[in-house]
C-alpha cells in the first residue's frame, strides 16, 4: 500500500477524529487543521506520523498557513478532507433573525 499524506480539518473530536485516526492506523501522514491541538495528547494523533497546525475556518489566512506548513514538513499532500464546521442556529435556507413557520408552507 502505498504511504498518503492527508489534510483533515475538524480532526479534534467526531468523524474528522475518527477519520484520522484511522489513516494513522493503516500508516499513513496526516497533517492537522485544529483550532486547539491539546484534545490530541495522549492519544493516538501524538504520533511521528501526525502534525497538527492551527486552523480556523473563520480566518482564511490559517488554510494557506496549515497548506504550507505541510508542504514543507512533506513535499505536498494527497487528499484533503474537510470536517470542520461552523454551528449556526440559522437553518440552511435562511437569514438569520428568520423564522420558517411550517403551517403557512403549502407544500407542508
Amino acid at each position: 500500500m502505498r504511504r498518503r499524506t492527508v489534510l483533515i480539518s475538524g480532526a479534534s473530536r467526531g468523524i474528522g477524529r475518527a477519520i484520522a485516526e484511522r489513516f494513522v492506523a493503516d500508516g499513513h501522514r496526516i497533517s492537522l487543521g485544529l483550532r486547539n491541538s491539546t484534545s490530541l495528547e495522549d492519544t493516538l494523533l501524538a504520533s511521528d506520523q501526525v502534525i497538527s497546525h492551527r486552523y480556523d475556518a473563520f480566518e482564511p489566512d490559517s488554510a494557506t498557513r496549515w497548506v504550507d506548513a505541510t508542504v514543507d514538513r512533506w513535499g505536498g499532500f494527497d487528499t484533503l478532507i474537510q470536517c470542520a464546521g461552523i454551528l449556526s442556529t440559522t437553518p440552511f435556507l435562511f437569514d438569520d433573525g428568520e423564522e420558517q413557520d411550517g403551517e403557512d408552507d403549502e407544500d407542508a
